[in-house]
């Protein structure tokens, strides 16, 4: 028997399938649903990769910003895209995933060349953790999670697991890394990363109960040393306020070299 194929690594997956100037299409995976809706590391993923075609010149993402309109399912998407101004530096594109007539995803995707400039502040250190073999898996194997959750691999190291009914919880994350993924990993590797862990607030609910994002704001740092496929990141979340079914947070991606590589704020609705 022929050995099986390698997995395709995520940024294969969520690449356009075609391509023809303000027009690309990609396919939602199986396997990456959430609920009624897909992944949403997977939605921005595909808007920042088909954003990407649009360049002069190959430049780093630097921000995306981001709503979510409708829920997006597995199969073929549309993306529009539409460059708002290539500048000697920046790049700024527009991007709406369109799929059975209605938007998915709005992103506006931001791309910049290194600046040359006086002002050098480093990151805040990553949080201290025992390390990943030391934790509980946050989700325990007889407990299952949202069907993407399969693709990853999570230790929890902050707040508590998800719909634990744990009062007074505002943080959540620890350690997490995709599941066999050849790499190398990239900008929509990080996204994927930041997306894969749950509103902290979810960590208060008793019971299961459904949770969509609303608006997503994400930062994105250099990630050099290119990071080995395997390696375990730092998830770090706080929840600021929730309210009338709506919660707010704020969180940051540490790369597995310890350098931080997101800055990640979202607003969710909570159905619960």
């Amino acid at each position: 028997m022929a050995p099986d194929a390698p997995s395709p690594s995520f940024a294969a997956l969520v690449a356009p399938t075609t391509f023809d100037g303000d027009r690309a299409t990609a396919v939602i995976p199986p396997g990456w649903g959430q609920g009624r809706a897909t992944f949403g590391g997977v939605v921005l993923a595909q808007a920042l990769a088909a954003a990407r075609r649009t360049l002069p010149e190959p430049r780093p993402c630097r921000a995306v910003v981001a709503t979510f309109p409708a829920p997006v399912s597995e199969g073929e998407v549309e993306l529009r895209l539409r460059p708002l101004r290539h500048g000697r530096a920046a790049s700024n594109v527009h991007v709406e995933l369109h799929q059975g007539g209605e938007v998915g995803c709005v992103a506006l995707v931001v791309f910049g060349a290194a600046r040359s400039s006086v002002v050098e502040v480093p990151p805040p250190p990553r949080p201290a953790l025992p390390p990943p073999e030391q934790l509980p898996p946050m989700i325990p194997a007889d407990a299952g999670g949202p069907v993407f959750t399969v693709f990853f691999d999570y230790r929890l190291g902050f707040g508590a697991r998800p719909f634990s009914g744990t009062a007074g919880v505002r943080e959540i994350g620890g350690w997490c890394r995709f599941r066999d993924e050849p790499g190398p990993l990239g900008e929509e590797h990080v996204l994927g990363l930041v997306d894969a862990w749950p509103s902290p607030a979810v960590s208060r609910l008793a019971t299961r109960a459904p949770a969509a994002s609303i608006t997503w704001s994400i930062e994105l740092l250099p990630i050099e040393p290119e990071p080995a496929p395997d390696g375990w990141w730092l998830y770090h979340a706080e929840l600021e306020a929730a309210r009338d079914g709506y919660a707010h947070a704020d969180a940051r991606l540490w790369s597995a070299a310890g350098h931080l590589a997101a800055l990640s704020r979202q607003a969710v609705a909570i159905f619960g």
